[in-house]
């Protein structure tokens, strides 16, 4: 009986297994705290990513309006508004300037002075395409044109 109660009590040896067991704890603690960043850092590089090619899409609409109405105001640009079925490629008409990533699409008629196109920005693995519509207004809607002989009292 006295063996029997020394083995019982005898926890010399416990220490080890526990050790261990708070090692490999640890251990996983580490291994996930690893996963947990590298997976953070993938994501914020892909947002910013993303953010780059939205931005260079955007810049491209930009671009592109404004370069077709600096286009239709010069008197010896080649440039003009498709009709009917025509198209007009942007890219041919327009270079992108330097530091931007986006490409112009054709610029289509859709509608009764109405036009689409479309900019696609590109940034290492991501690619965001906006489609604008425009619309051509005249640059005065409602106006009188008189000689000097009409008098407004």
């Amino acid at each position: 009986m006295k063996t029997n109660k020394l083995i019982l009590n005898n926890e010399r040896g416990l220490v080890l297994p526990i050790g261990m067991m708070f090692v490999g704890i640890l251990a996983i603690i580490g291994i996930a705290a690893i996963v947990v960043t590298t997976t953070d850092l993938q994501i914020g590089s892909n947002y910013k990513t993303n953010i780059k090619a939205l931005t260079d899409a955007e810049s491209g609409i930009n671009f592109a309006i404004q370069s077709i109405e600096d286009a239709l105001k010069d008197e010896d640009s080649e440039f003009y508004l498709p009709e009917g079925d025509d198209t007009v490629s942007l890219s041919d008409a327009f270079d992108t300037p330097d530091g931007f990533s986006f490409v112009l699409g054709p610029l289509k008629k859709v509608g009764d002075n109405k036009y689409t196109f479309t900019s696609t920005g590109n940034s290492g693995s991501a690619s965001v395409t906006i489609t604008a519509r425009a619309r051509k207004t005249p640059a005065v809607k409602y106006g009188i044109f008189a000689n000097t002989l009409l008098d407004m009292k």
